[in-house]
């Protein structure tokens, strides 16, 4: 023997895994060392976008100890299945395949199903995956999912449906939910009654679908277990929600990142009242960080339009009620988002277009005289300020790009005026 058959096969894996699939499925023709060793490689993450490929994956697993024991994660992404009489059998087959394939698995940590079918709850039936740590689908959380979950403590990230159960004319009682090692919960705010009081989450994905849905047991739920340990809280709900931002600002103090999804059917400009009040509730906060405040048009009707000025006095308004914010992003605003650079100085993200060019426009033109103190002395002060580093670099980026368009637009001027010139000469 001689080449890379006398090398050791934890080597040998090593390599293998560094490499590209099309490479894989030619060694794993090579010898019988190798088809093992790219057999791992080849089923190590799985992601599967049609039904057939589901029932094909499956029943490899199911027959092929190596392959199946080599699975780390497993992820499922397709529309939804929509059996009719002609392939009962096909989809039967789907749920059957699933479920023996699920049963094989005993070395996956992630786990995603995310196809919008409720007869997938069928699959964890007897289950036990007892390495899982992640799991997501997109079913209501029902007493037999409470069941399967329960079989995993070990899971810390926890992702199901965002809808409430508008099936049953009753509303169940779920079972409680026991997950100790739980910390990331992303789903329908309801479901959070369901959790045992060991459950401290370090972030919430929360969302609200009916019309007269509240949150207040929802935030209630969160400020018993997970009062401490919260640092990151995502809501989506109808309406303006200054309700949920009175109640968070109340109950959970001490989180460091707050993104608010408000869905309207008619979109609008925020009014005075509400600005005042977000304000107000900002003044609370004593680790806030990160604030993210969006609109979801239902229709997409209003396309309203992102107003740079006005953004700007409202996050200057906010970042003084708010010393600990760092960034903030406002609704109507494209996505784009404002930094803290040093003190209340307050920029918009370069990145974004609108972004460099109001904050282009309105240095060049003096139109806040107060940022040149600022700006001048804003290197020292950064350096200086150990204690609460601001990014330099940002800061740096900004002047070289004023620099340049600075540059551009002299040159430009120029050429403008030279060719106003030659067309007066020739009238002339």
């Amino acid at each position: 023997m001689s080449g890379p058959a006398l090398l050791p096969l934890e080597i040998l894996e090593a390599c293998i895994s560094a490499s590209n699939t099309t490479t894989w499925l030619s060694l794993a023709s090579v010898s019988k060392i190798f088809h093992s060793l790219t057999i791992r490689s080849l089923y190590r993450d799985i992601s599967l976008g049609s039904p057939s490929s589901v029932i094909a994956c499956c029943r490899t697993l199911s027959s092929n100890s190596t392959a199946s024991s080599s699975v780390r994660t497993l992820l499922i992404n397709h529309l939804p299945n929509k059996p009719v009489k002609s392939n009962q059998n096909y989809f039967s087959s789907y749920h059957v395949s699933l479920r023996e394939a699920l049963q094989s698995l005993i070395e996956i940590r992630t786990l995603r199903l995310l196809v919008e079918d409720p007869s997938l709850i069928f699959v964890f039936k007897d289950s036990v995956l007892p390495r899982l740590q992640h799991f997501a689908c997109r079913l209501i959380l029902s007493s037999p999912l409470v069941s399967f979950l329960n079989r995993h403590p070990t899971v810390n990230y926890l992702e199901v449906s965002p809808h409430e159960d508008i099936i049953s004319s009753v509303k169940p009682i779920l079972p409680p939910l026991y997950l100790p090692e739980l910390e990331y919960f992303a789903g329908n705010g309801e479901y959070l009654s369901a959790m045992s009081p060991a459950i401290s989450l370090r972030a919430a994905f929360l969302s609200w679908g009916a019309v007269d849905s509240s949150p207040e047991a929802a935030i209630a739920v969160l400020e018993r277990h997970s009062g401490d340990s919260l640092n990151v809280i995502t809501c989506r709900r109808r309406g303006w929600n200054l309700d949920l931002i009175d109640m968070i600002s109340t109950r959970l103090p001490y989180i460091y990142s707050l993104h608010i999804a408000n869905i309207v059917v008619v979109d609008s400009y925020p009014t005075e009242a509400y600005l005042e009040a977000i304000w107000t509730y900002l003044k609370r906060f004593e680790n806030l960080q990160r604030l993210v405040l969006n609109c979801v048009d239902v229709y997409g009707i209003a396309n309203l339009a992102c107003r740079m000025d006005v953004d700007f006095s409202i996050i200057t308004s906010w970042g003084e009620a708010c010393p600990s914010l760092t960034e903030i992003s406002l609704p109507h605003s494209g996505r784009l988002s404002w930094h803290r650079i040093t003190e209340n100085f307050w920029i918009p993200d370069i990145e974004n277009v609108n972004g460099s060019t109001w904050l282009y426009t309105a240095i060049l033109s003096d139109k806040y005289p107060g940022w040149h103190s600022l700006v001048n002395k804003a290197e020292k002060r950064i350096r200086e300020n150990v204690s609460n580093p601001i990014d330099f670099d940002r800061l740096t980026t900004v002047l070289h790009l004023m620099e340049r368009r600075g540059r551009c637009d002299f040159v430009v001027g120029v050429k403008i005026e030279e060719a106003k010139e030659e067309v007066e000469e020739k009238n002339t």
